[in-house]
């Protein structure tokens, strides 16, 4: 399906790695309007008993991206050393290797959603310092599904201090690489998941800012309010709650049917509508700001609220 003939094994390579891109893009927007055609249902059944038998699903497994999504080593995609790639943080490849591993690693950290999730990292980072900053005090904050916490790389080298940063995290691989990583900046973990947490209803006191990076593009809908009322309960006095969402109304739609088809990855997406909703069973009386935005992609809704 590949191959091309020329005399210069370099020209080949290139070739070959260009025809490689063509035909996945080509794949992927017939693959997308298949998607858009079915139910949610009939779409996931064709993702898990056709898509995968495709020639080119090997040849995307190339990618450690792709292959981890896929075979999901601690239980689920999107896990902690994903999003490292995304960030950048441990590439597996040298930036000038040319193989069809690095071109699908290249496809898919560079795309939308992956654009998307570093400036969510940004975002969060630059909202806990305007917090700091409007704070006469240390602010407390938590962060639940926390991963490796990687927005904290980006609060470092900042001169305040926290009265508390406390980490949560259902994986006790990534709670530990927290904890070595930024234990000297007053980060602390705690080792639990959002589902047992609400049922437990665990009390952890109160925080001057609560967010979620990526943990409502996973919950039903009555989970995420669940997970909001409880969020709002541990809010202090103005504090700020953030929720970020990836979107159901994205520019591309390749990507999303190129993580479901090949990565087997299934996200929450929801309506700015649906967003705003998740938010309607709270008292508006106790509610100061209730604000939306999206990334410069389109692909995540920011929820952020501040209390009374």
């Amino acid at each position: 399906m590949f191959k091309i003939y020329t005399s210069d094994p370099t020209e080949w390579k290139r070739l070959n790695i260009h025809a490689f891109k063509k035909d996945l893009h080509q794949l992927l927007y017939g693959l997308d309007n298949l998607r858009r055609s079915y139910s949610l249902k009939d779409w996931e059944s064709f993702c898990y008993d056709e898509a995968i038998k495709h020639s080119i699903h090997k040849k995307l497994l190339e990618d450690p991206y792709t292959k981890r999504a896929f075979e999901k080593p601690r239980g689920y995609a999107g896990d902690a050393v994903m999003m490292d790639y995304i960030y950048g943080i441990n590439s597996p490849f040298n930036q000038l290797e040319e193989s069809i591993g690095k071109t699908v690693f290249d496809f898919t950290t560079q795309a939308d959603p992956a654009q998307a999730v570093r400036f969510r990292r940004n975002f969060i980072a630059e909202s806990i310092k305007k917090k700091v900053k409007a704070n006469d005090e240390p602010i407390k904050v938590l962060s639940l599904a926390s991963g490796y916490l990687r927005e904290a790389n980006l609060l470092q080298d900042e001169d305040f201090i926290f009265e508390e940063y406390l980490a949560v995290d259902h994986d006790e691989e990534s709670l530990n690489v927290v904890k070595e990583a930024y234990e000297d900046m007053g980060v602390s973990i705690l080792k639990g998941n959002v589902f047992k947490l609400l049922k437990e209803n665990w009390d952890l006191g109160e925080y001057d800012f609560i967010y979620a990076a990526g943990l409502f593009d996973y919950l039903n809908i009555f989970q995420a309010k669940q997970l909001i009322q409880w969020m709002f309960k541990s809010l202090n006095h103005k504090g700020i709650m953030l929720v970020p969402n990836f979107r159901k109304e994205i520019p591309n739609s390749i990507y999303r049917t190129y993580m479901e088809a090949f990565m087997h990855w299934f996200l929450e997406y929801r309506s700015d509508e649906e967003v705003i909703a998740l938010f309607e069973d709270l008292d508006e009386g106790e509610i100061k700001d209730f604000s939306i935005s999206t990334d410069h992609t389109c692909n995540i809704c920011f929820a952020q609220l501040i209390k009374h």
